[in-house]
């Protein structure tokens, strides 16, 4: 390893050089990883491939169609049939899903046609922010190593995250309102009778414990993506949420070029860093979901197009940069 306080006081030529090769190193690194072009491209192969596998259909981005339903032999034809109140005919667990499997067929596609016309980066940063989350929660809820009544009450437990929130929403009208604590109200009884429990929040010192609109066990947003992601998780969808709310944090607005110092040739591979998650997690959810409903059609990962996305973006993100150096002949 080079003593660089040495070689600035030996020979402040010799550092000056090393400077400079450094530099122009970093330019041809930066130009040899993919751009994003490449990344939309491989991204829109990607969620063509996905459509086929599960609408066996053209592209679907502008088109609502009926609930996914998944193929005869599929772990998602499974249903349990003590969940018939809550769940019946799975109908529950297959509108949930649903919802999370269009959001990362269509975001991904929308991720994937703005990086073709090379952004705005930070609207794509903001689409990745959707993709974490219905990522996460495809991929839990269609997990295949877990039974069926069990994903029945990852399913409740996600309704009744929304319902919460609708009925907490300050600008829903009164009768709005109303309609959202009557369906929170009857999805609770009918998940009762079914044999669910009531989750039971926590007491303090001058409260007794109190009943929670979800039932137990309750695996909460943080607890999920962690086990996806890893520690870094909340980290990520904050640095992803401040995009959504145009309070970007620092390292995310440095490489937008929203800081006082531009940020040079390497501006799209650190942008990049911050999507990189969520669109391996998408790659992740859409083989959950071929699992869980069957495929139609060729499956993401019969031809190149789950292989291929993977590499670009690893690469744009400059997580291959040691193979592109090598490839340059770069010395170590």
């Amino acid at each position: 390893m080079t003593d660089y306080e040495a070689l600035i006081r030996d020979d402040p030529a010799e550092f000056l050089r090393r400077i400079r090769v450094g530099a122009e190193q970093g330019r041809l690194l930066a130009a040899a990883r993919p751009s994003l072009a490449e990344v939309g491209d491989c991204l829109c192969a990607l969620h063509d491939a996905f459509v086929e596998a599960l609408w066996d259909t053209g592209r679907t981005d502008s088109v609502r169609r009926q609930i996914l339903t998944p193929l005869g032999r599929a772990r998602g034809a499974e249903w349990d049939k003590t969940t018939l109140n809550s769940n019946p005919d799975n109908k529950l667990v297959l509108e949930v899903a649903d919802g999370y499997a269009t959001a990362v067929r269509d975001h991904i596609l929308a991720f994937a046609r703005l990086a073709q016309a090379g952004g705005p980066v930070r609207s794509m940063l903001a689409i990745a922010r959707v993709l974490l989350d219905a990522s996460v929660h495809l991929s839990f809820l269609t997990d295949p190593s877990v039974d069926e009544r069990d994903r029945c009450r990852r399913a409740l437990n996600i309704r009744f995250e929304a319902l919460r929130q609708e009925v907490a929403d300050a600008t829903l009208d009164a009768s709005d309102a109303g309609d959202s604590e009557s369906e929170r109200t009857a999805l609770m009884e009918a998940a009762l009778l079914d044999g669910f429990e009531r989750e039971v929040g926590g007491g303090r010192a001058t409260r007794p414990p109190k009943e929670a609109w979800f039932v137990a066990p309750h695996d909460r947003f943080d607890s999920v993506a962690s086990a996806a992601i890893g520690d870094d998780a909340i980290q990520f969808w904050r640095s992803l949420s401040s995009v959504v709310h145009a309070q970007e944090r620092p390292a995310v607005r440095f490489p937008l070029g929203l800081g006082t110092v531009l940020p040079g040739p390497h501006a799209t591979q650190m942008a990049m860093v911050h999507a990189v998650a969520p669109l391996l997690l998408a790659i992740d959810a859409m083989r959950s979901a071929e699992e869980f409903y069957g495929t139609q059609g060729a499956s993401i990962d019969a031809g190149d197009a789950a292989a291929r996305a993977r590499a670009v973006v690893l690469g744009a993100a400059g997580l291959l940069d040691g193979e592109i150096r090598r490839r340059l002949g770069f010395a170590e």
